[in-house]
C-alpha cells in the first residue's frame, strides 16, 4: 500500500526486495531509492544495550549474529542503488521530534 504523506512524498511500508526465489528482505518504508529501517532494540539487540555475546531469548540468536544479518540486509539494499537510513528505538523514544525531522532531511535531500 502506498500512503502519501503531506509533502507528495511517496511512501512504500513494508518495502519488499527479492533476494532469489526463495529469500526476500522487507524493509520498514521506503521513498524512491531511499530506506528507513526502525529497529527495535529488543529484536536487533540495540549495541547501546545489549553485548555481542548476548542471547535474545525470542529469536535464540547472539546479538553479533543479528547485527551481521542486519548487515547483509542493509548491503543488500545499498548494491541495489538504495540508501538506507537505520533508526533505533531508543533513540526515537528519547526525541521523537529530532528523529522524525532527520528522517524528513534523509528523505528529501
Amino acid at each position: 500500500e502506498v500512503k502519501q504523506a503531506n509533502n507528495n512524498l511517496k511512501i512504500i511500508p513494508q518495502f519488499t526486495l527479492l533476494v532469489g526465489n526463495k529469500k526476500q528482505y522487507v524493509y520498514d518504508i521506503a521513498v524512491g531509492k531511499k530506506i528507513i529501517e526502525y529497529n527495535g532494540d529488543f529484536w536487533h539487540c540495540n549495541p547501546i544495550k545489549y553485548a555481542a555475546d548476548y542471547i535474545n531469548p525470542r529469536t535464540k540468536l547472539k546479538a553479533s549474529e543479528k547485527w551481521k544479518l542486519d548487515q547483509e540486509k542493509i548491503k543488500f539494499a545499498e548494491n541495489q542503488g538504495y540508501e538506507v537510513l537505520v533508526v533505533w528505538e531508543s533513540d526515537f523514544k528519547e526525541n521523537k521530534e529530532k528523529v522524525l525531522n532527520e528522517c524528513m532531511k534523509f528523505l528529501t535531500q
